[in-house]
């Protein structure tokens, strides 16, 4: 039998300076294996990899533990569930763990809202992953839970529009329609009457909104156990707000068209510009653009006007990062105004119809990023679902003998379009590294016999003008 030690010191032994290969990712996988069939004995040893959260091994410790199921890892894995960079696996995690998990990861929640985390008053959510763990793991207590935490939330929310500087709010670590989102998945149908009281609390087309993007993933999971009927959520929102909101998802494909049937194209109008003159402006916007889950890290820093919109900045990551822009997009950012997460989107169907995402090409990024409220979520390709960090590094005042705007620094290519999201692209570098492999040959020709994972260069970014293209996408 292997000795647990010596396999655990072995997973532990790549930190993150280490240069990254699929070689590398393949060994720590096979370590991990052993790992998990030493069951209880191996347990101690994966949970001090934990420790490391930037090691490399950290990631197939957390899939081991899970695959053991021993409940001394419950508390670690809840521990990183607040970590943005590797939150979501810790919850994967956990999933394997099923009830069980559940009390420890109300009992973080519960510490979190009467401990909240305060950076210069902004809102910061660190109960995402928290929230996604307990809907995913339908039971009898994440259900009470839910449904008390909407209760406490709606009762004890300010009536007076939000304001982070001054705000006493014991939630602000925590979004109320993220909440509602994992009780729609609890499959319990409370979560309408909680629907119609956020009305009274939120602008009523915004909570219509939110609710239509809980719709939308109701069809995205099929006959998926958990979610909330479509009959059930058609009670709380109108069947042509549902239907609207699903033609503004037409890159969902044959997966909509099943569900609802096809939909018809929209008549664009022109819309006018912004009257602000793009070359007037004194700030400029450093951020750091990072593909969330890919191993090695894939990143790019890039510097924009501090006019742009966020039409603007999404055109400037199409551009750093290397994608080609035809699929749809979508920013999630904190509203303070709101007091909740707002989707802002690019087109997708009438711009003055309902269900819509806000307007990218209408919204200033100086409207919504500042130091205080700094991070966003980027998703590009709702199909593959490329899945970016956007952090706000700094506010920079503007050189007049540079251009923007610039990338000035990254690591690695972008992986090739409509290749199956990051497991998609780490099955493909796998299969073009290994030339026995039986499509070898077919996924070379695809990403071309010059395609190099490692490959990138600042120098080689070229940046187009963002509003012939939103013309040329409205047109």
């Amino acid at each position: 039998m292997e000795n647990a030690d010596r396999l655990v010191e072995e997973l532990k032994k790549y930190d993150a300076e280490e240069k990254y290969s699929k070689e590398m990712d393949k060994e720590l996988g096979e370590i991990a294996l052993k790992l998990v069939s030493l069951g209880e004995a191996a347990v101690p040893g994966l949970i001090e990899v934990l420790e490391d959260d930037e090691g490399l091994g950290v990631l197939h410790a957390m899939e081991a533990l899970g695959k053991i199921g021993d409940e001394r890892a419950i508390a670690p894995l809840v521990d990183l569930l607040e970590n943005p960079d590797i939150g979501s696996n810790a919850g994967d995690a956990l999933l394997g763990f099923g009830a069980a998990c559940v009390p420890e990861v109300i009992r973080k929640m519960e510490h979190r809202i009467a401990h909240p985390v305060e950076d210069k008053g902004a809102f910061i959510l660190l109960t995402t992953y928290h929230l996604r763990t307990i809907g995913d793991t339908r039971c009898d207590r994440s259900i009470e839970f839910l449904n008390g935490l909407l209760d406490e939330y709606m009762s004890e929310m300010p009536r007076e529009t939000f304001d982070p500087s001054k705000l006493d709010w014991k939630y602000r670590n925590v979004d109320f329609f993220q909440i509602l989102d994992a009780m729609v998945k609890q499959q319990d149908e409370r979560a309408i009457g909680h629907i119609e009281n956020a009305r009274d609390a939120f602008p009523p087309e915004y909570v219509d909104h939110k609710i239509c993007q809980v719709a939308i993933d109701r069809i995205r999971s099929g006959d998926k156990e958990g979610y909330l009927p479509m009959e059930a959520i058609e009670m709380a929102v109108p069947t042509e707000a549902i239907m609207d909101a699903f033609r503004g998802a037409w890159s969902l494909g044959d997966l909509l068209d099943d569900a609802v049937g096809e939909s018809s194209e929209e008549e664009w109008d022109e819309e006018e510009w912004r009257a602000e003159d793009a070359e007037e402006y004194e700030d400029v916007y450093q951020f750091r653009v990072s593909l969330k889950g890919a191993k090695p890290p894939i990143w790019r820093r890039i510097q924009v006007p501090g006019s742009y919109t966020f039409w603007d900045l999404h055109s400037a990551i199409q551009d750093a990062m290397g994608w080609d822009d035809y699929h749809m997009h979508a920013f999630e950012i904190f509203d303070p105004s709101v007091g909740a997460v707002v989707v802002i989107g690019g087109p997708s169907g009438d711009p003055d119809g309902f269900g819509e995402d806000i307007p990218g090409w209408k919204t200033a990024i100086a409207d919504y990023f500042s130091p205080e409220n700094s991070e966003a979520k980027y998703e590009y390709d709702f199909g593959d679902s490329w899945m970016h960090r956007v952090k706000l590094d700094k506010i920079l005042p503007r050189e007049e003998n540079l251009e923007y705007p610039r990338c000035i620094a990254g690591k690695r290519a972008c992986p090739p379009e409509d290749c199956g999201g990051v497991w998609g692209y780490i099955d493909l570098l796998e299969i073009i590294n290994d030339p026995q492999h039986e499509e070898h040959e077919e996924m070379l020709e695809w990403v071309g016999e010059d395609f190099d994972p490692e490959d990138f260069s600042p120098d080689g970014v070229f940046f187009g003008n963002p509003r012939q293209r939103l013309e040329f996408r409205m047109s």
